[in-house]
């Protein structure tokens, strides 16, 4: 069965990533098995590929220590095929690393023993605490693409990547700040203006300057650029981001990183596609794959990102979480060629990709992704342009921007209408909406929102 599913790209090109499972074992085999990576029996069976998991195995569902423990185990196997299994640390994780269960199924918590059983298993000395300490990473660089859970800060990037590659500097000083307790974590994560202002400082400095520091010694002194709000694991900047100022950050850090795509999870996008902004130099992969992110059972979206190392190109796979009549959609990426010196910026890399739809699923024979040398393409499929959003679409796609600039020419007008209706009694939604979506606005306690 897992060898059926292999696609024509040898192992040795392959570059798979998977985001955030949150505790769904069963939508994990999945996904794996229709990929070939692993067999029957669950042992890896992806031959020289690289597997990347964004993050955020843990919560919301409650079979989080079988996902744990495969993908260990498989991180454990793949290296006698050729393979690698790369592991990376999301903010969930870090919220149980905090001591924060807020979102962690209780029969995971009773079958810990209760809360502090629980909580001391995340401790450094605990299995879990030990493991996710052991095998999960900050941010990871294979061939041309970084992969982060929630995307890597321009400024952060500039400061890791002084002294070289920077993926190593940044995961070197990670797991140095977690070996600390959870209370230690936690004072860890608070964050300051005074942080960003010294950030600022530090990046105008030569390394022979008086008052330069190595990027981990910053980071020793201001832990929270890294481990709080405004860091890898927790940003929403890039996925939720105004259009032209995500993209000139993502042009940044592309920059920086000299790589040509940022893969992210962490946003859910509970369309069910994979997101696509700054022309695919940033993928938002999180597709809302774990059951445990849905009230109604087989309505979450497992998925898969694939890539071939040799051109760039990539595909988004899509999986039907209750059984499989055929392979599914496969939707090619758009083209982003390889390049070590990272994107140039243009003005078109600021434009939003128009979103591409499969048309009827074709038969397995005809669905086959072909990789020729330039470029991904599929055969069978016919791929639309979808037609223009609508007000109410705009609104809910994150695009406010282009809805606010459209409406420029009657913008007196309409705030005149906004006005009387709040005089009535009524609520303007879509710019109520849009207000809350993208001036920062989150609701729940403790900074932390509905999706989080």
């Amino acid at each position: 069965m897992a060898e059926d599913a292999k696609r024509a790209l040898p192992d040795e090109y392959r570059l798979i990533s998977v985001a955030d499972v949150h505790g769904d074992c069963d939508a994990l085999k999945l996904i794996l098995t229709k990929l070939g990576l692993i067999d029957a029996s669950g042992h890896w069976a992806g031959g020289r590929t690289t597997l990347v998991q964004t993050g955020d195995l843990v919560d919301r569902g409650a079979q989080f220590e079988e996902v744990l423990k495969l993908l260990v185990q498989l991180q454990q196997e793949a290296p006698q095929s050729g393979g690698r299994v790369i592991l990376m640390l999301g903010n969930h994780e870090l919220m149980n690393l905090m001591g924060d269960a807020a979102y962690t199924p209780p029969e995971e918590i009773e079958e810990a023993g209760g809360e502090e059983g629980w909580r001391l298993s995340w401790e450094p000395a605990g299995n879990i605490g030990s493991t996710v300490r052991a095998n999960l990473q900050g941010i990871a660089r294979v061939e041309g693409v970084l992969f982060s859970h929630a995307g890597v800060p321009p400024k952060l990037a500039q400061l890791v990547t002084r002294e070289g590659e920077g993926v190593d500097v940044f995961n070197s000083w990670l797991h140095r700040a977690l070996a600390h307790s959870m209370s230690e974590i936690a004072q860890m994560a608070a964050t300051s203006s005074r942080d960003r202002r010294d950030l600022d400082s530090q990046l105008k400095l030569q390394p022979q300057d008086e008052g330069a520091m190595t990027a981990g010694e910053f980071l020793d002194k201001h832990p929270g650029l890294a481990l709080g709000d405004p860091g890898p694991f927790w940003t929403r900047s890039f996925a939720k981001g105004l259009q032209k100022q995500a993209c000139k950050e993502v042009a940044l850090t592309l920059k920086a990183f000299r790589v040509s795509r940022m893969v992210v999870g962490h946003t859910p996008q509970f369309s069910g596609d994979v997101g696509v902004r700054c022309s695919g130099q940033l993928i938002l992969a999180d597709t809302a794959i774990s059951s445990g992110m849905v009230s109604t059972p087989g309505t979450n979206h497992p998925s898969a990102l694939e890539f071939d190392t040799r051109t760039g190109a990539g595909v988004a796979h899509y999986f039907r979480p209750n059984g499989w009549e055929e392979d599914g959609r496969q939707v090619p990426l758009p083209d982003v060629p390889l390049t070590e010196q990272g994107p140039a910026f243009t003005s078109e890399a600021m434009q939003a990709s128009p979103a591409l739809t499969a048309g009827a699923a074709p038969s397995r024979a005809a669905a086959d992704v072909a990789w020729p040398s330039g470029g991904a393409s599929l055969r069978g499929q016919v791929l639309t342009p979808q037609p223009p959003l609508g007000f109410d679409e705009l609104a809910e796609s994150g695009s406010c921007s282009r809805m606010l600039l459209a409406s420029m020419p009657t913008l007196a007008a309409v705030l005149a209408i906004v006005m009387l209706l709040a005089a009535m009694g009524l609520k303007p939604w879509p710019w109520r909406k849009c207000m809350h979506r993208h001036l920062g606005v989150r609701a729940g306690v403790g900074g932390y929102g509905l999706n989080d």
